[in-house]
């Protein structure tokens, strides 16, 4: 219910659906915000922090497998541009497309606990130079946390980085 009210408020329920959260043809950059005061005045009037608030409650809550697009329009939050909103937009509709989908969690068969965690990190694909990192934590077969965002601090080789991350 909650994306379908998401989708209804950003007009987006007619949208055609994709099947990826992030659009695979650029990264976005600082060079996409507004180059001149018209553009910037344009972008004013658009509900960007809204629409990256809204997704983010679903990425932070329900939906692991947004947290990489979230967390690259938030990084744009201050400043967005033209393909800022474009890509919002992109995730909007993967939201659509994938409205049914979330996590399952279920009963193991035996009394054992098994907590597992992953860690993964890129090495300084940032423009400022820091790391992107994330992990996931699993209890027995069972997702129960997981973070996708940017490091604090430039490392220097991909093993801090991933430790960062861990």
């Amino acid at each position: 219910p909650y994306i379908k009210k998401m989708l209804e408020k950003y007009r987006m329920l007619l949208a055609k659906p994709v099947s990826q959260p992030c659009p695979q043809t650029h990264r976005l950059s600082k060079d996409q915000s507004p180059q001149t005061q018209e553009e910037r005045e344009r972008m004013n009037r658009l509900p960007y922090r809204e629409g990256v608030g809204s997704v983010t409650y679903e990425a932070c809550a329900l939906r692991p497998d947004c947290a990489f697009a979230v967390k690259e329009c938030a990084m744009h939050n201050n400043d967005p541009g033209e393909w800022h909103w474009k890509a919002l937009m992109h995730l909007m509709r993967y939201l659509k497309d994938t409205m049914d989908a979330r996590l399952v969690y279920k009963r193991s068969g035996t009394d054992e606990i098994r907590l597992t965690c992953y860690a993964d990190s890129s090495l300084g694909d940032n423009e400022d130079g820091t790391s992107t990192g994330g992990y996931l934590t699993f209890l027995n077969d069972c997702l129960v946390s997981w973070s996708c965002k940017k490091q604090t601090y430039i490392t220097g080789s991909t093993m801090v980085a991933e430790y960062v991350a861990l």
